[in-house]
This record gives C-alpha cells, sequence and structure tokens, in this order.
C-alpha cells in the first residue's frame, strides 16, 4: 500500500487518534513522518513545510515533545537516522513480532512488523465485533456499537428483521443515550415498522454535529465500506431508509461515498425507501424535519 500524503487540512485529531505507529525521519537532508493508522492506512507528512509541521505540532504533540508521553513508546534509529514510536496498544504484540524483549531498542524501524502488529490487532472478527467496542468495555444487551468520539460506523437494536438506516454522518448518540436524530427516527419506526429493528449507519463515520466539518479521510471511507458489507451479511434486513438530506452535495466525497455503499447494498436483495417528499434537489429527506404523520417512498439512487 502506498503513502497518502497529508495536506495542512488533513490533519486532525480525529485521523491522528488512530495512529498507532510512525516514524520520524531526520536526516540532515531529509525531514518527514511516516505513519501508519490502526485501519492500516499509511500516511506521509512533509515536516519541512511549516504549516504542515506546525500543524502536527498542535494536532499531535507526541512529535514535539516524546519523552513525557503516556501513550507512546520511541526508540532511536542507527546512524542518527530519526525516531521510531510504537503506540502502547500495540507496543506488546510488536515486541513479540521483532523478537525484543522490551522497548525502547535501537534498531529497526520494522515497518514490516508494525503494519503485521496492527493488522494482527484490529482486524474485525465478524463475529466478535458485535460485543465490541472503542470507547467502552461493555455495551448494554440487546444493542450493537462500534465506535468511538471520533467515528462511528454502526449503532442499533437489532431483531429477525431490520431497518438499515443510511444517514449522512454521525452525532452524539451512543447506546442508551441517543440525540434528537435518533429519538425522531425510533418514533418514526414505530409507527411505521413495529416489530422490527433497527441499524443506524452513514455516508461516512466521522462524528461531529455539522456535516461542514467532515473531513476526507481516507481511512475512515474503507473502513465504513467494509462494516457496511458486514451488517449487510450479519442480518437479516428488509428495508435501507435512506435519510441524508441535502448535506450530501456540499462535499464531493459525500457523494462519491454514497455510490462505492451503494454497489455494496445493491448486491443484497434490499428494497430502498424514504420518508416524506423528497427535496428540492431529490435527496431523502432528513427526519428532523419530516412530520410524523408522512409516510415511507420508494426510493431509487441515482
Amino acid at each position: 500500500m502506498s503513502f497518502i500524503k497529508l495536506a495542512k487540512e488533513d490533519i486532525t485529531k480525529n485521523l491522528f487518534s488512530g495512529m498507532r505507529y510512525f516514524v520520524h525521519h531526520t536526516y540532515d537532508y531529509d525531514n518527514h513522518c511516516e505513519f501508519i493508522h490502526y485501519n492500516g492506512t499509511k500516511y506521509f507528512a512533509d515536516c519541512h513545510d511549516e504549516k504542515i509541521r506546525k500543524k502536527l505540532s498542535e494536532v499531535f504533540p507526541v512529535i514535539e515533545n516524546p519523552f513525557n508521553s503516556e501513550d507512546w513508546f520511541y526508540y532511536y534509529m542507527g546512524l542518527g537516522g530519526g525516531l521510531v514510536f510504537v503506540h502502547k496498544k500495540i507496543a506488546e504484540l510488536f515486541k513479540q513480532k521483532i523478537g525484543k524483549e522490551s522497548l525502547p531498542c535501537e534498531d529497526g524501524p520494522y515497518d514490516e512488523e508494525a503494519m503485521e502488529t496492527i493488522k494482527e490487532i484490529y482486524e474485525i472478527d465478524l463475529e466478535r465485533s458485535i460485543n465490541y467496542t472503542h470507547a467502552r468495555d461493555t455495551i448494554p444487551k440487546d444493542w450493537i456499537y462500534f465506535g468511538n468520539e471520533y467515528e462511528r460506523y454502526f449503532l442499533g437494536k437489532p431483531m429477525s428483521k431490520n431497518i438499515l438506516i443510511l444517514g449522512i454522518n454521525p452525532s452524539s448518540a451512543v447506546p442508551n443515550k441517543l440525540d434528537q436524530t435518533m429519538k425522531k427516527v425510533c418514533k418514526i419506526l414505530d409507527n411505521n415498522f413495529n416489530g422490527y429493528g433497527w441499524i443506524m449507519m452513514n455516508i461516512f463515520p466521522q462524528v461531529t454535529a455539522k456535516s461542514k466539518e467532515l473531513q476526507n479521510i481516507s481511512g475512515f471511507m474503507q473502513e465504513n465500506i467494509k462494516m457496511i458489507n458486514f451488517i449487510c451479511q450479519k442480518f437479516d434486513i428488509e428495508k435501507v431508509w435512506c435519510m441524508w438530506g441535502d448535506s450530501i452535495d456540499k462535499k464531493k466525497f459525500l457523494r462519491n461515498s454514497a455510490t462505492e455503499i451503494f454497489k455494496i447494498l445493491n448486491e443484497f436483495n434490499f428494497s430502498f425507501v424514504h420518508y416524506g417528499d423528497l427535496t428540492f434537489k431529490e435527496n431523502p429527506r432528513h427526519p428532523l424535519y419530516v412530520s410524523l404523520q408522512e409516510k415511507f417512498h420508494p426510493f431509487l439512487w441515482q
């Protein structure tokens, strides 16, 4: 897999909360960082660029002050080539992979072993992932949830037959603590699909209350598509309720993401619906702006 070069606007706390390994190359003729995210995506940052370096320092302070971090181990590469950073969540297995009993060491950087470690730890077991969450040790009975404060891939209360709900992006809802959108969604479902379970997913998994703040993070998109495919295989889904509103047209990558998602959804025998009238731009309306007295209608993705 090749590296994705980071622009200044790509460097966000959302993205960097998922970094698990990186190398800071500090040769006289070179100054750059190579990162590996927990989903396996590799990123490159040119630290000669003052704007990049400044943004990294703000978002990811371990780069400037590695000596006081509780989350990262670091060691020096040979010949003064730079520093290697290993996140505590992968450190034990990483040590086994490189055959070292402790960190730090003076060797490496062991990029291949780092990638193997990350894939082994974070590769999703399709059966176990239903009962796993990044944010909590346990989730309430009858709920499914996979996410954290930065990204959420699914939230729901599935039953023997289910409605898959497809919004634009998640906000703050978690099991037993729904936001206003999800409370309205549940009322609409109770009125129209009593006895069905539901699973909430989104065109893009980044958690924010404002769609204008969404960032085009390719790793999030790739992981989201994998999760949607998993949910479609795992649960008996009869309908997909589309409800993303006109926000999908505010950023080009959102519609591109939807196109990739529908390539997956169209492989299954689902019917697609929207609630109330379509918007002027022919998008399915967001439920907050639709009366409880409206009805569901067939929807065709174009």
